[in-house]
């Protein structure tokens, strides 16, 4: 495909740590895939159209919410946009927010796919929560356990944070019927009410050894994952997958989990 996204030097934004890094983004075809989606999906929100509802089902932005006990809001982000809080305030609350009740994008076939948010906590405890792409009908109850310390059946690929090491984002993956995988381990180390931006892109051009690339606040990791792990059955390979983002509380002190924006894209 011709059209690439174009992005202004760094040195013309206001502030590019706020904005899709250019490092994942700079070769997607967003214009050609939002033009026609028959050559894949492409979805980027800053949920200026979220509608706030306590339901299973979707609201008025189109993305199925479960929000158990806790509650998710809209919030204001800057002098323009908005973000999406998933707020608990006692310990086992939860709360997810889904794109889509049908899978939309798939690793391991010769597609190319992006993703990437712009996420928070509120404090280094209190909550724990997953962001990235998830099976289908992922965000209900107890996608993540009680203990917070393992998922719920289901395919998964993403960023995590876990009851045991609330201080750090991992970079995890899972096929339904297997145990996950962390393939990164504090791949971003959490600043209470900071902002941090994770992605990943697989690309079935690259070589064997760099499959999938992690990117952490723009800046791509050493770790990858390689073919040989996508062809393992611990590896979502094959999987229908869209974005999800779901939170849990361990404390009985109030925590949140805060979505800026989230971008993902899959060329067929």
């Amino acid at each position: 495909m011709a059209n690439y996204t174009q992005y202004r030097d760094s040195s013309e934004s206001t502030d590019r740590a706020k904005y899709p890094s250019v490092e994942i983004w700079a070769d997607c075809p967003t214009a050609q895939l939002m033009h026609d989606p028959g050559l894949g999906f492409f979805h980027h929100d800053d949920f200026r159209g979220y509608t706030e509802t306590a339901t299973t089902v979707g609201n008025s932005s189109g993305h199925p919410v479960f929000e158990g006990d806790c509650t998710i809001t809209q919030e204001a982000s800057g002098d323009q946009g908005s973000a999406v809080k998933l707020f608990g305030t006692t310990n086992n609350e939860e709360a997810a927010l889904q794109v889509g009740q049908t899978g939309t994008m798939s690793i391991g076939d010769a597609g190319k796919l992006w993703f990437e948010a712009r996420i928070k906590k509120s404090s280094v405890s209190e909550t724990c929560c997953f962001v990235g792409l998830a099976q289908a009908g992922a965000g209900v109850a107890d996608f993540m356990n009680d203990a917070t310390d393992d998922f719920a059946d289901v395919s998964l690929i993403g960023f995590n944070v876990f009851e045991a090491d609330p201080d750090a984002f991992d970079f995890t993956y899972q096929n339904s019927g297997q145990a996950f995988s962390t393939l990164i381990g504090d791949a971003k180390v959490v600043t209470a009410d900071t902002y941090t931006k994770l992605g990943f892109v697989y690309d079935p051009s690259a070589i064997e050894a760099e499959k999938i690339k992690v990117y952490v606040d723009g800046v791509e990791q050493s770790t990858y994952v390689t073919q040989a792990l996508m062809d393992a059955a611990a590896f979502p390979k094959g999987d229908s997958l869209c974005p999800l983002i779901a939170i849990k509380t361990f404390s009985a002190n109030d925590g949140s989990v805060t979505l800026d924006w989230w971008r993902a894209a899959y060329v067929k």
